[in-house]
């Protein structure tokens, strides 16, 4: 998928989708996790991949593989579509604890947590600021400093 290039047949987009909302009336948290590499493939439209997204990060995390890659594809769609990928960061840090070795590299989320905090739209200085809160709460300092 995200070797497809930027166009891909609408028949084909159009089974893509009702495949994910097949499996994802499943809610299966482990099979859906398989489906976050698909939030890079650029044939698909941002704003789907993203809401679907945020719709697996609700089912919880069920596995730390691949986060820095998913972040990095974050920060790839953050000058776009601000709202909806600061709202998937923020899931991401409700997901993280003491007890999980998640590691988001500080120069992925920066970026998403300063563009968040200085947004206009005050949900998305919300959900930014709970991310933080988050990180902090887990000891990454490293996170105090943002602005």
């Amino acid at each position: 998928m995200k070797n497809s290039g930027r166009h891909l047949d609408k028949t084909l987009t159009d089974r893509i989708i009702a495949f994910f909302d097949w499996r994802f009336v499943a809610a299966e948290p482990l099979e859906l996790q398989e489906f976050t590499f698909w939030l890079e493939a650029e044939c698909l439209d941002p704003d789907w991949r993203l809401q679907s997204y945020s719709k697996i990060l609700d089912l919880g995390r069920g596995k730390d593989v691949g986060l820095s890659l998913e972040v990095r594809a974050l920060n790839k769609l953050l000058p776009n579509h601000l709202a909806l990928v600061v709202e998937c960061f923020a899931k991401i840090t409700n997901a993280m604890d003491q007890g999980t070795q998640m590691y988001i590299s500080a120069d992925e989320a920066k970026p998403i947590l300063k563009a968040g905090l200085t947004a206009e739209d005050p949900q998305v200085r919300e959900n930014a600021e709970r991310a933080r809160e988050n990180l902090l709460r887990l000891g990454r300092f490293d996170y105090l400093d943002v602005e």
